[in-house]
């Protein structure tokens, strides 16, 4: 049937009213749309304060598509958002670009409490997009006086094992209104699992991350609604001691630190049953007994393992219907330690190992290879004879049995068999070996665990190289496996302490991993290690170990890093007090703007171990090297370089008179400290190695005629040797400078490469971690030579951020080409987007494919030998859509693009 004109005119206009009435962007042909909403950069993230940031990704069809505007509305329940209700904060229409990092500025929010966000967009043309898909994100405990719990520890403590673990319950009821929500903080000075009705909650393992616990302790906030039930429940936690917390018979000793010598919790739980609460803390009215698990003693070069033993495993601790009459009360313990949430990510197993070869080495002692060295668990099933007793070691090393004390002990219950994991202390190494079986050992009994801190996988790389992509991997796995606990190794199995040297891994793994949170938890350790009159120790949050200033500055570097790579000011923020009051002491320890030799925290460190220079170069044995000539130039380059990111932090967080303090600073010891070392009749600065020019270099301090002088030196050094004589922090300036100097077949020298000493000759040699030393000496699973990484990404692949606009907001992609390469491709993962990017060239042409995330640009070095022939996706540049030719520039055509997908083509200049 045919309507009426009238009515069909008349129902037209009301469907389209009901379109616009509800939003419908499919009419609208909307430009933007976001597309990920997230939380501190998580999807639905626990235990955050109360400022959270939000943030969201963006997706569109066009190209050079900016936000011009957006609006926030934040609701207590997910039917609030839908109902139009968003109680909590409305922000109205923000004409803004920032899609990232936006604090939330609405009302006042509660303690462990579960909110729900969306969020629409207005694009260039003022067109506005749909709701998002709603976010949420939980608080933890918002305020130290909500904290009604007390810190419960062992009461059996002088009647068990030292280093014992020990299992605590609590028991209680709910009615039959089911719950809501329910959201569990625990804080530990040791390691925590925590169980509700016998189940574990959560895949989190060896928790909290390890922080400087004569000061904080972390707290880590679990959802535990989905393991309770009507009725009568329980909360387990098996507390262990770790490797944190533990007596400290070591270097780092409890009394030296004034840590906990024993272990102890504080637990807070809600449950929300509609408008009524239920709270569960800790404190007297909890039981508690000795676990079946117990931890050697940590120290120096003996880290232990564990022993487990199954004859005194209680089946049900952790179960509701387990009586637990017989057990004491546990013991309320007092400490001043500050209670913070943990911001980074948590322990996780990342991957299953299993035995390449089994061998016998003699009668009863099997040595399985497991293919690679990592950090983590080892699990073995094993039977024999009850009450028998399993060693279980782990080693670096083929012909050892353990490496520094790493032996762990089985012994079976009744049964006769059993299975052996580690619970609360990890290991490091390749190689186990057991011995105490009654029957051969089967690669079906024995598992390893990888473990690190959960950060996730955002950049990737390959190139025409083999070599180099080995190298590139290896990198990153010998990442992983230092970055257990929420920091920074030098090594997992000798000392396990934050070493301030690893700076030089830090840029290649913010450009592989999801390392945002992880380096500001870190950057709060190194503040929290800070002593009284502003100095520095050289790791963080240990304390102890030798190093030198520029193990220290690392205070400094690390937030402005985070900052530049993820666009995250809160570690500038959060540190800012200590960078200045550690600048002003390195200048007290100046004459005339040049840095002089000074001891560390002498309670901390012998002074002959604090001031050191380029360590373990090669040929160059491990003993303290702080008084010549050349570790002192090294020593005052890094700090000019220091002084001037001290001044952008400043500057970026508007502490103008101190931007321009330490920028004045910068500019006096920059002619101070040339004035010092240069050699006007060498015409060089100390030292014939290549850390001397690369450091340099590094620190931009030669004056503008004499800078092609060091890069010719430097040049000169590395054709002439071919190979690397540099040390930990000589490598990671040499790599930086020329990467800056884009020359990177001059880091090809060194790289693609298996002649000793190098990564590559750590390859040939059967390497799965990098060493601590070029000739494998010591540790060989170390940060000591991570600083390669950044320069596949940097260097090669071409991805470089942009201070002036960071996190990627804007970027730079300059391929880094040379001879032998044919292509290159990777991607990595920012706030607002993936970026993506290949090259390659063949015989004189080159091709470029770029994506570019929306709400952000790049400025694109596309090597060309003019800018005539150059195509963007087949048609010539100048009818190509969201880009444009900026100018020519030493053989490389600079344009500017915004988002969306290119392909560019172009002649190459020379032989390239």
């Amino acid at each position: 049937m045919k309507l009426p004109r009238v009515l069909h005119v008349s129902f037209s206009a009301l469907l389209i009213g009901l379109v616009f009435h509800f939003d419908c962007p499919w009419v609208r042909g909307e430009s933007l749309r976001p597309v990920k909403v997230l939380c501190e950069n998580q999807a639905s993230p626990l235990g955050r304060d109360s400022a959270p940031r939000l943030g969201w990704m963006l997706e569109c069809d066009q190209r050079a598509e900016s936000q011009t505007g957006y609006q926030v509305q934040v609701a207590s329940s997910e039917a609030g958002l839908k109902d139009g209700n968003p109680d909590m904060w409305d922000s109205g229409k923000i004409s803004s670009s920032q899609s990232a990092m936006i604090s939330y500025a609405g009302k006042p929010l509660q303690s462990q409490t579960w909110y729900y966000w969306h969020v629409r967009v207005w694009d260039s043309h003022d067109s506005r997009s749909g709701w998002s898909k709603p976010g949420r994100w939980a608080t933890g405990v918002l305020h130290p006086e909500e904290w009604d719990s007390a810190w419960i520890a062992n009461s059996n403590s002088g009647q068990s094992n030292e280093g014992a673990s020990c299992w605590f319950r609590y028991t209680f009821v709910l009615d039959k209104i089911r719950a809501d929500s329910a959201l569990c903080s625990i804080a530990s000075v040791g390691y925590h699992e925590l169980y509700v009705n016998g189940r574990k909650v959560g895949d989190d393992v060896m928790a909290p991350a390890i922080s400087d616990l004569g000061k904080r302790a972390l707290y880590v906030t679990r959802d535990i609604l989905p393991y309770l039930h009507t009725g009568k429940n329980t909360i387990g936690v098996w507390l262990g001691h770790g490797w944190a917390g533990h007596s400290g018979k070591s270097w780092y000793s409890a009394s030296t630190l004034n840590w906990p010598t024993e272990p102890r919790f504080l637990l807070q739980a809600q449950i929300q049953q509609g408008p009524q609460a239920v709270k569960l803390v800790s404190g007297p009215n909890w039981k508690c007994h000795p676990a079946n698990t117990d931890s050697s003693s940590s120290g120096f070069r003996n880290l232990g393992g564990e022993s487990q033993d199954d004859r005194a495993y209680i089946s049900g601790w952790n179960k509701e219907m387990f009586d637990d009459s017989g057990w004491p009360a546990a013991a309320v313990e007092t400490n001043s330690l500050e209670i913070s949430p943990q911001v980074t990510e948590c322990n996780r197993i990342m991957e299953e190992l299993h035995p390449v070869t089994i061998r016998e080495k003699s009668p009863g002692v099997y040595q399985a290879d497991m293919g690679r060295h990592f950090s983590g668990w080892i699990e073995l099933a094993a039977k024999g004879a009850p009450g028998s007793r399993i060693e279980i070691s782990m080693s670096e090393r083929e012909d050892q049995t353990s490496s520094y004390g790493q032996t762990n002990l089985l012994v079976l219950g009744p049964q006769g068999q059993g299975t052996f994991r580690n619970r609360f202390k990890h290991q490091s190494g390749r190689w186990i070996t057991v011995q105490g079986l009654s029957a051969p050992l089967r690669a079906d009994d024995l598992k390893g665990y990888a473990i690190s801190t959960d950060t996730e996988r955002i950049g990737r790389f390959r190139c025409s190289n083999e070599l180099l992509n080995r190298i590139y991997e290896t990198v990153l796995w010998t990442f992983r496996q230092i970055s257990l606990g929420g920091y920074v190794v030098d090594c997992p199995h000798r000392e396990r302490m934050g070493y301030g040297d690893s700076i030089n891994a830090v840029e290649g793994a913010m450009l592989a991993f999801d390392t945002e949170r992880f380096f500001t938890k870190w950057s709060r350790d190194w503040s929290d290690v800070q002593q009284s009159d502003g100095s520095m120790p050289f790791t963080a949050p240990t304390y102890n170990g030798g190093g030198g200033p520029m193990w220290s500055s690392t205070l400094v570097h690390l937030p402005w890093l985070t900052y530049l790579y993820f666009g995250d000011p809160q570690a500038m923020k959060e540190n800012y007090p200590a960078i200045r009051r550690w600048m002003d002491y390195q200048g007290t320890q100046s004459q005339s703007h040049v840095l002089q030799w000074f001891p560390g925290p002498t309670n901390l460190v012998q002074p002959e171990w604090s001031f050191l220079g380029d360590w373990v170069y090669p040929g160059h044995r491990q003993a303290p090297n702080g008084h010549d000539r050349e570790t002192l130039f090294m020593n005052n380059c890094y700090y000019l370089h220091t002084l001037k990111i001290a001044a952008r932090i400043a500057r970026e967080l508007g502490h103008a008179e101190d931007a321009e303090r330490f920028q004045n600073q910068a500019a006096s010891a920059a002619a101070a400290i040339h004035l010092a070392f240069w050699d006007p009749q060498t015409k060089s600065y100390p030292g014939e190695r290549e850390t001397t020019p690369a450091s340099a270099l590094f620190a931009d301090l030669p004056p503008d005629d004499l800078r092609p002088l060091v890069e010719a030196q430097l040049e000169d050094r590395i054709l002439k040797k071919q190979h690397l004589d540099t040390g930990i922090l000589g490598t990671y300036f040499m790599i930086e400078a020329l990467t800056s100097e884009d020359r990177p077949d001059l880091v090809d020298v060194v790289a693609d490469t298996t002649e000793a000493p190098g990564w590559g000759a750590m390859l040939a040699h059967g390497a799965t971690c990098i060493w601590e030393q070029w000739d494998g000496d010591n540790s060989r699973c170390h940060s000591s030579y991570l600083s390669i990484g950044a320069w596949f990404i940097k260097g090669i692949l071409g991805l470089r951020p942009d201070p002036e606009r960071p996190g990627f907001r804007h970027f730079m992609v300059k391929p880094g080409l040379y001879e032998k390469l044919t292509f290159a491709s990777g991607e990595h993962d920012t706030p607002y987007g993936k970026i993506t990017c290949s090259w390659k060239k063949a015989a004189n042409r080159f091709a470029l494919d770029l994506q570019i995330p929306v709400n952000t640009s790049a400025t694109i070095y596309l090597p060309s030998a003019d800018s005539t022939p150059i195509t963007e996706s087949a048609k010539p540049l100048t009818k190509a859509n969201g880009v444009r030719l900026l100018r020519m520039e030493k053989g490389r055509a600079v344009l500017e693009a915004g988002s969306g997908t290119y392909h560019f083509g172009s002649i190459l200049p020379g032989s390239l």
